[in-house]
């Protein structure tokens, strides 16, 4: 998927003419989310097993060539998922399900000018997401919690036209762990978005 991301911007890129401008903005974009959670309980055992659902983000930052091809930039953003997964261990007769809602945060980023109109850039900030575990055997409970993590990532973004930017991106984002009706929970996501950009004169 990143691959199909990368090169679809590469190609826009190359039949760009529009050039790269600096100054506020704001975009949205829509991808996909794969999650991977450790659930610990007291006695120390542990499972891994993971989850995958949609994500759609609204974003807005500000960024600026600061010489002739090196960017900075910064962002704040909001994400809505439907990431979800369920685990059952027969064992203890346990079914679990967890979710991540929603999250927001900010973020630092650097890039480096490929030519007039696109642009590599890193991505590290932190995230607050928002996680719910329900437990439906042997009892039912639910519980949310909203974890911090940070976060890393790497795309490409290029001008479609004087204000519009295409951007495709890859974000690895790793939470604190937290105790969820006496289990650890550790997670962590995966996320590949493809978003448009409106860049303010």
């Amino acid at each position: 998927m990143l691959k199909k991301f990368l090169l679809a911007s590469a190609i826009l890129a190359a039949t760009s003419t529009a050039a790269f401008a600096d100054g506020p903005y704001v975009g949205a974009s829509l991808g996909a989310e794969a999650g991977s959670f450790n659930l610990k309980d007291d006695s120390g055992s542990s499972v891994d097993f993971g989850g995958r659902g949609a994500v759609g983000s609204i974003f807005g930052g500000y960024g600026a060539t600061v010489n002739q091809n090196i960017y900075l930039g910064g962002e704040v953003f909001a994400n809505l998922t439907s990431t979800s997964a369920d685990i059952k261990v027969d064992s203890d007769n346990v079914k679990d399900s967890i979710k991540n809602k929603y999250g927001y945060g900010i973020s630092f980023i650097p890039g480096v000018m490929l030519s007039d109109h696109t642009m590599v850039y890193g991505r590290a900030g932190l995230v607050r997401s928002r996680f719910e575990v329900k437990e439906s055997a042997p009892v039912s409970s639910s519980q949310s919690k909203t974890l911090t993590g940070g976060q890393l990532g790497i795309g490409i973004q290029t001008s479609l036209t004087q204000n519009v930017d295409l951007r495709g991106e890859y974000d690895y984002t790793s939470y604190r762990s937290a105790n969820f009706s006496g289990n650890k929970l550790s997670p962590a996501t995966d996320q590949f978005n493809l978003g448009l950009i409106y860049k303010f004169d």
